[in-house]
């Protein structure tokens, strides 16, 4: 949106710097710049976020580190090598601007020779993202929770180790 006002106003600036002289229009296009840039920041939002894909021998690793350390929830995508064939897991967050350099260093530090994208997202919305107050804490004991539930559910449903 505020690139398409700064545009416009380019060409009026163009001829009313035929009219007024270039260094008033070259000032004129400075101010109507910056108020073009915050435009753009305030209808895109200020939040702005990053989803990363992750390929890695140890994207399970990877994925517990970014639970456990950064409270982000994680994806495991399915994919395969066009040119050797090979499975594999490839690991999908999304993450705030902050918390890009510790996904690097996670990643880094567990696999050296991981393939990563780093991708913006303008809008994000789900848990942890639109939610308001969520503690990491509360997550994580949701996630043992349901964790526990699953087992003791899976426990009781096997007649074969009756």
């Amino acid at each position: 949106m505020g690139g398409v006002i700064f545009a416009f106003n380019c060409v009026i600036m163009l001829i009313a710097g035929f009219l007024f002289g270039v260094a008033p229009a070259m000032f004129t296009l400075i101010c109507m710049y910056v108020n073009a840039s915050v435009t753009d920041k305030v209808i895109a939002g200020l939040n702005r976020r990053k989803a990363i894909l992750i390929v890695s021998n140890r994207a399970e690793d990877i994925a517990e580190v970014i639970l456990m350390e950064l409270g982000r929830g994680v994806t495991f995508l399915h994919g395969q090598g066009a040119f050797t064939r090979k499975e594999r897991d490839v690991v999908f967050a999304v993450v705030s601007l902050t918390q890009i350099a510790k996904v690097k260093l996670i990643t880094h530090t567990l696999d050296e020779h991981a393939f990563m994208i780093i991708m913006s997202a303008s809008e994000v919305m789900g848990r942890g993202f639109t939610q308001t107050g969520v503690k990491v804490e509360e997550l994580m004991e949701r996630r043992k929770l349901h964790q526990a539930e699953m087992r003791n559910h899976d426990d009781g449903n096997n007649l074969f180790e009756q």
